[in-house]
């Protein structure tokens, strides 16, 4: 007897094999390609299954690399990783010409959603995972300046602007806060979050006012929602919820877990849409990274792709909702300040990288 390729749970033999999988609407799912180290950059939507019932699953990547690649490839490759998953993953089998339900077969319900962003690792482990993959790569602020689209300037308080300017269309609204709270962490520290609705303003409006007088800070910094929001929050006070966000453009990939020269390295070899790169005057380096999704469920999907990807880093998987604040270029902080790289600039939230529109290749191939 041979499987019934026709009840195959190909969804399934993914997730088996321990590659994320996405459901996006019934009986169509988001996986990581075999091949995706042949890709430049892997979008989540790339590679797809289409798993109806009474039919053979489908399998497409949208990338020259796999073109040809379809069901009988992936077999294949499956059967090579672990000889006779796919007859495992078979519902039913054919004998004499018909299709009969394997004896003892229990098909377990599952919902491929958030996998892999759900695993952690200890910042040990996380360490040495960033330590294998970069090797001797190492980059610094001056080899970002020197490769970055748009070049800082000399003046970093007017980051800000830079960002504004360059990330956000001149009538997107977008919400800047400096207002905070202090809340006790598990170790007893102290650490400054944001507080209240913040200030909403077009881009536009907000390079003026910067112009003229600064850009906005207070004892804690000051935070941006990357993505361009309504005017008005639906949220208490006015302050914006994952419904307000009106262009889904950008995720932010964080890790308190590594040393920041490390983070900074790893943001410079990972392949993937790095808009750009700033500090944030703490413990941590921002990699806003350029997605363009056309929905907040598509821009989930994308974000669990990609925190996926890296949770062997220690990335903070918390950063999948669209109306994620970031720090603020531009603005000083003294409340969780550290020094930044080198050991110079202590609580500075700087820009060092500017590229809006990255093609998915490393900074530094």
């Amino acid at each position: 007897m041979r499987a019934d390729l026709a009840t195959l749970d190909l969804a399934g033999v993914f997730e088996t094999l321990g590659y994320s999988v996405t459901e996006v609407v019934a009986g169509k799912y988001w996986v990581k390609c075999p091949w995706a180290d042949e890709h430049s950059w892997t979008h989540p939507q790339d590679t797809v299954i289409w798993q109806d019932s009474g039919s053979w699953p489908e399998f497409h990547c949208s990338h020259d690399h796999c073109t040809g690649r379809k069901l009988a490839a992936v077999i294949e490759w499956a059967e090579s990783k672990r000889p006779g998953i796919i007859n495992e993953h078979c519902s039913r089998q054919l004998a004499g010409g018909a299709s009969r339900l394997k004896a003892g077969y229990r098909r377990a319900k599952k919902k491929f959603t958030r996998q892999e962003t759900e695993k952690k690792v200890a910042p040990a482990e996380a360490a040495e995972n960033a330590e294998q993959f970069l090797g001797n790569f190492r980059v610094d602020e001056a080899d970002l300046w020197h490769t970055s689209a748009v070049y800082p300037g000399q003046d970093w308080r007017a980051d800000s602007i830079a960002i504004l300017e360059h990330l956000y269309f001149a009538h997107d609204f977008v919400c800047i806060c400096t207002e905070f709270k202090e809340i006790k962490k598990a170790d007893g520290s102290l650490k400054a979050v944001p507080k209240g609705c913040g200030q909403t303003r077009s881009a536009a409006d907000w390079i003026t006012r910067i112009n003229d007088k600064g850009t906005p800070e207070s004892a804690a910094g000051a935070w941006i929602r990357l993505n361009p929001v309504i005017e008005l929050g639906s949220g208490e006070g006015g302050a914006h919820t994952d419904q307000d966000v009106t262009a889904w453009r950008y995720l932010l990939v964080e890790s308190d877990n590594l040393p920041i020269e490390v983070q900074l390295s790893l943001y410079a070899k990972l392949a993937m849409p790095v808009a750009a790169i700033w500090t944030s005057g703490g413990v941590s380096v921002h990699a806003v990274v350029l997605l363009s999704s056309r929905s907040e469920q598509l821009f989930r999907a994308d974000a669990d792709f990609i925190l996926g990807r890296l949770s062997r880093f220690g990335v903070d998987s918390a950063n999948r909702n669209p109306s994620r604040y970031s720090r603020l270029p531009g603005a000083l902080r003294s409340i969780g300040s550290e020094a930044g790289l080198g050991g110079n600039d202590v609580g500075r939230q700087r820009l060092l990288y500017l590229n809006p529109q990255p093609d998915g290749r490393p900074i530094f191939p």
